[in-house]
């Protein structure tokens, strides 16, 4: 079992890195696109449409991540009868949570132009919001069959479809946009094609991913009328209760700033913070693909192990995501206004450097936490802190709107961090410590706040070297500050943890690999070598054969 974990975790990771890798330079040129042809305004609607329909998805109120945890042990025992009957009941949430977006979307409606602060007119606004909404609802309809795939460690299959389906999906929108280019009149009309596109690509996707899990799995459809028990009722029911307050509270912390930045400040501030959210955006799709990718092996490893083994292998998993992290994290900070003025658009999108320190230490800690929150989520524990995200969310509403009449962007940014600093460096490692691993807390915390500490020194370091010079070419540039930002990181923090298991374990692997390598040349030379001998007795005995005695 240990080795199918392991086997699927490469093939998820993998899979997802070269898909999101894909998607992200494709989304990049989408981006440069919008902003070159429709400008910031309605770049700014595109990103505001997207955050209000994210807080009417919070009506999913974590049924869905709930059934999700509730997979693992039927998958792990192979219980198809209750699978089915799980998937029934996911199915019928998604359809009443697709429902419910669709009358939130209908209240809200009249209300757009209020909340965009945008120039356009209110029926053109409420049709771009109404596009937004059908593509979210045209995912909701099937998106049950992927959560299977998710729990089973079938991931790379839903990311195959998605990266197909995704990257076709924005071959098309970037022609649909590039064509404004001759026709700028009809720079509105061509806003609409593009939405149009990507609902139909959305819906193409989920289609092709039903089929595939209809086949996989044709007991879903042979115990399609299968009913869940009292007790399993139960434990959904509770865990459901502590998730509603986990969802609302994350949406709030995370999910406003582009709200309170729009609604405070305008849309075309919104659509340049967008270029920021881009670059994180992307480089958080791919990087948490390793954490995610691990989480249903943690789910089977958890119902299997005790907590002491699940420790040993989250430090060893979570130590290359610190790394990962922190070269992302610092490389987002330092570089993000040299690619976004002089390689991607140009320097009218650019925002202070607060706002991009503040963006980038908010995506550090988000991402070095991703795996600590995976392993809550796949044990299950959602009760202990529930109220404690709805105090923490209105603690980062009220900051940041305090805030943003002070410092603008960067203040919305500061309500954010203090949340996460309360919420995810200091609740999630106690709740993780005393309900999954079981072991002391300060410990884990201890470590996290060096790391967090070290993180700060080598952003600034690399700020300040990469701040000391500038050339001509701007992509020489950016390579060159690109290195810098990678390898100093990347040598201090493996020379402080160079004795530490997690390391050793690491160099234990990469000298396995060499050592497996060299093997394997040294076999290949031999079979060579012997080939060589045994052609050349092969030669000298024919010769042989056809000399004849003299003597005959």
């Amino acid at each position: 079992m240990a080795v199918n974990r392991t086997k699927f975790a490469y093939i998820n990771i993998a899979c997802s890195l070269v898909s999101s890798i894909l998607r992200m330079v494709l989304a990049f040129f989408v981006q440069q696109q919008l902003v070159k042809y429709l400008g910031y305004d309605l770049v700014g609607v595109n990103r505001t449409c997207t955050s209000i329909i994210g807080m009417l998805s919070v009506a999913e109120m974590g049924l869905g991540s709930a059934i999700t945890f509730c997979l693992y042990e039927p998958l792990s025992h192979d219980n198809r009868k209750k699978i089915s009957a799980l998937i029934s009941l996911y199915r019928k949430i998604y359809y009443g949570v697709a429902f419910v977006v669709i009358v939130g979307v209908a209240v809200t409606m009249p209300f757009i132009k209020k909340f965009t602060q945008s120039n356009y007119d209110l029926s053109y606004l409420c049709l771009v919001y109404g596009l937004f909404a059908l593509n979210t609802v045209a995912s909701y309809l099937l998106s049950y069959n992927q959560t299977l795939l998710a729990a089973d460690q079938h991931e790379y299959i839903t990311t195959l479809i998605t990266s197909v389906s995704s990257t076709l999906m924005y071959i098309v929108q970037f022609v649909v946009l590039y064509s404004v280019k001759f026709f700028a009149d009809k720079a509105r009309e061509f806003f609409v094609i593009y939405l149009l596109v990507a609902v139909l690509f959305t819906f193409i996707g989920n289609i092709v991913v039903y089929i595939i899990v209809r086949r996989k799995y044709p007991y879903i459809k042979k115990f399609k009328k299968e009913k869940l028990g009292k007790d399993d009722k139960s434990t959904i029911k509770k865990k459901v209760g502590a998730l509603i307050y986990h969802r609302i509270g994350n949406y709030l912390v995370t999910g406003t700033d582009t709200l309170i930045i729009t609604g405070f400040l305008t849309s075309a501030v919104s659509g340049i913070t967008s270029n920021y959210y881009t670059i994180t955006t992307a480089l958080n799709t791919i990087l948490t693909k390793v954490p995610n990718a691990l989480l249903p092996g943690f789910g089977n490893l958890i119902v299997e192990a005790d907590g002491e083994k699940t420790y040993s292998i989250y430090k060893r998993a979570q130590f290359p995501i610190f790394i990962l992290f922190a070269i992302a994290g610092i490389g987002a900070t330092v570089l993000s206004d040299l690619f976004i003025s002089r390689i991607w658009l140009s320097e009218t999108g650019l925002m202070d450097h607060a706002f991009t320190i503040l963006l980038g230490t908010n995506f550090f800690i988000t991402g070095y936490t991703t795996l600590m929150g995976s392993v809550r989520f796949a044990a299950g524990v959602f009760e202990p802190d529930k109220y404690l995200h709805i105090v923490i969310a209105v603690l980062n509403l009220v900051i940041s709107i305090l805030l943003v009449n002070v410092w603008g962007a960067a203040g919305v940014l500061v309500g954010t961090l203090i949340c996460l600093l309360i919420k995810e460096s200091s609740v999630l490692p106690y709740i993780c410590c005393k309900y999954v691993f079981k072991i002391k807390t300060r410990p884990l915390i201890a470590r996290l706040w060096f790391e967090y500490i070290l993180y700060g020194v080598l952003c600034g370091a690399c700020w300040f070297i990469c701040g000391t010079f500038t050339m001509d070419n701007a992509i020489v540039e950016f390579i060159l500050k690109g290195l810098i930002c990678a390898v100093l990181p990347t040598c201090v923090i493996c020379l402080l943890y160079c004795r530490t298991s997690e390391m050793k374990y690491y160099v234990g692997r990469v000298k396995n690999l060499i050592s497996k390598i060299i093997n394997c040349m040294r076999k290949s030379k031999r079979k060579k070598e012997n080939n060589n001998i045994d052609s050349s007795i092969e030669e000298n005995q024919v010769m042989s054969d056809n000399t004849e005695d003299p003597k005959q």
